[in-house]
């Protein structure tokens, strides 16, 4: 029996034993565990300090172009720009040249509806300065170039206007200019001539306005001769006093002479240095087409500019018939073709 106890004993302290020594081990780690992470924390500062160093001398040993992968730029923290102050005073823009057109509108605010004053503002919109004949005297005249001056304004630039007083004679109208305002602005108030007797022998006298374009100077006379029975010849032949009166000034006569340019009656104009922008160019439009299908008539309407100071670039018609069925629907908006030319200064 003794025997048999002592031998439960040995079993018995050989499992403490085991026991006890694996709670040893456990505890060791544990220890080890508590003491490296104390290092890792006293030493962080030197331990990061060694891996820069590392990492520079990594960096330093790679050769150029080892590594593909392009770095990032920086991204700018967005700012907003300064914006500068309103200008209170805008220089005027320069410009080297101007299309001008010249149109006598036939009976505008008499004749006109709202279809064709939008015909006629799509005509002439892609000019600078429109010279107008041919104005009705009538509260209806000034309300329909008020409405053809909105109707340009709804297709993109600013335009605007100057409207003269009625004509003195006996075939009193109004006249009219019409600008864009982007680089042209009107130099005080336009005026019908009244001197040398140019007032009393023009039945209808010319409507005058000085223009700055960009800077540059335009002084236009805007004029509507009397029809051919009542001879235009005799009006012409006045013309050149118009620059008497303004010798200095880059001036410009236009608009519907019921006269062609190769008249003799213009020759006094020429010899002050003036010349027509269109030659041989007929204008006005017949009541009906010829065997021939053609429309035009006359060459009644011109552009006549001062050569010493001005230079004529190009110049033409502005042919709207082909867009009507018939040339009496094109008769409605004017028995007259607009004329333009592209004028620069020497």
């Amino acid at each position: 029996m003794a025997a048999k106890t002592t031998t439960k004993r040995r079993k018995t302290t050989s499992r403490k034993s085991k026991f006890g020594s694996i709670t040893f081990s456990k505890f060791s780690t544990y220890i080890a565990i508590v003491f490296i992470a104390i290092f890792i924390i006293t030493q962080w500062d030197f331990i990061m300090e060694k891996c820069n160093e590392l990492k520079t001398i990594i960096t330093e040993t790679v050769p150029p172009g080892a590594n593909n992968t392009p770095t990032p730029s920086p991204v700018p923290n967005p700012s907003p720009a300064p914006q500068p102050p309103p200008n209170q005073n805008p220089q005027p823009v320069s410009v080297k040249s101007i299309k001008i057109v010249t149109w006598n509108l036939y009976n505008m605010g008499i004749s006109k509806d709202d279809d064709e004053v939008r015909f006629a503002a799509e005509t002439i919109k892609n000019y600078d300065l429109v010279a107008l004949q041919e104005i009705s005297t009538t509260l209806n005249g000034p309300r329909a170039i008020a409405k053809l001056n909105e109707e340009l304004n709804r297709r993109g630039a600013k335009w605007d206007y100057v409207v003269s007083e009625p004509t003195s004679g006996e075939g009193s109208e109004k006249y009219v200019f019409l600008y864009k305002t982007q680089n042209i602005k009107v130099l005080g108030n336009g005026w019908l001539v009244n001197g040398k007797g140019l007032d009393k022998n023009l039945d209808r006298e010319p409507f005058m306005v000085r223009f700055d374009v960009g800077g540059k100077k335009l002084l236009l006379a805007n004029f509507h001769a009397v029809p051919t029975a009542k001879n235009p010849a005799k009006e012409a032949l006045l013309l050149s006093e118009i620059h008497s009166m303004y010798p200095t000034d880059n001036l410009m006569i236009m608009g519907d002479f019921n006269l062609s340019q190769s008249n003799p009656a213009f020759d006094a104009l020429k010899s002050k240095g003036y010349k027509p922008a269109l030659v041989n160019q007929k204008t006005s439009l017949k009541t009906k087409k010829d065997a021939n299908g053609n429309y035009l008539a006359e060459e009644y309407d011109n552009i006549f500019y001062r050569t010493a100071t001005l230079v004529s670039l190009k110049s033409g018609i502005i042919d709207f018939v082909p867009k009507f069925k018939t040339l009496a629907e094109a008769r409605h908006i004017s028995d007259h073709l607009p004329v333009w030319c592209e004028i620069a200064w020497k």
